[in-house]
């Protein structure tokens, strides 16, 4: 066996990706895990700020912030439903700030 287990059945439904006796790939527990700390962050501070109507610039600074954090972690930890859709890591609302 060449990585640290290896799944019975290939078409698994399990997290982690196997090609019969090939290391797993760079996909894991570690690697959501990561995802799920960036969404909790920006979830946090979206609850901080409020209503886009009462931001400061500090506010969508803060926000933006947090959505360049979870770009970073994407890039770095890629995960199989990291979907970089155009525009994901850009605050749209509150333009004039």
């Amino acid at each position: 066996m060449k990585g640290p287990f290896k799944l019975k059945y290939k078409n698994s439904s399990f997290p982690f990706k196997s090609n019969g006796d090939t290391d797993i790939q760079n996909v894991g527990v570690s690697n959501m895990v990561m995802n799920k700390i960036a969404m909790n962050r920006i979830k946090k501070v979206e609850e901080e700020i409020g209503n886009p109507s009462k931001w400061t610039k500090g506010d969508k600074n803060k926000l933006q912030k947090s959505l360049n954090t979870l770009k970073t972690v994407r890039k770095n930890y890629p995960i199989s439903d990291s979907s970089h859709k155009e525009g994901e890591y850009k605050v749209t609302e509150r333009e004039d700030l």
